[in-house]
C-alpha cells in the first residue's frame, strides 16, 4: 500500500513532536559519553548522540510482578523491631 501525503505528514509531525525532547539530541560527543542514558552512534557519513535504549510508550509494556508465596519468603532473615 502506498503512503499518501497526509499519512507521511502525520508521521513526520509525530516524530518531530517527541524527537526534540530527547536528552541526547544536540549533545557533543564528550558530553554524550559522560551521560548514562546516551551512546555515540557512528556511521560512514556522520556521528551523533542517541539513547541507549528506546522504550516507546506504545510498544513497551511493564511486566507485572507476581505475588510471592510463603515458600519464596522462607529464606529471608527476620527484621529487628
Amino acid at each position: 500500500m502506498a503512503k499518501t501525503q497526509s499519512v507521511r505528514m502525520r508521521n513526520m509531525r509525530s516524530y518531530r513532536r517527541h524527537a526534540g525532547k530527547s536528552r541526547c539530541r544536540g549533545k557533543s560527543l564528550s558530553r554524550c559519553r559522560s551521560m548514562k542514558t546516551c551512546k555515540v552512534a557512528r556511521g560512514p557519513k556522520r556521528t551523533f548522540c542517541r539513547r541507549k535504549s528506546n522504550k516507546h510508550v506504545s510498544t513497551y509494556r511493564k511486566k507485572t510482578q507476581k505475588k510471592r508465596g510463603r515458600k519464596a519468603r522462607r529464606g529471608r532473615k527476620p527484621t529487628k523491631k
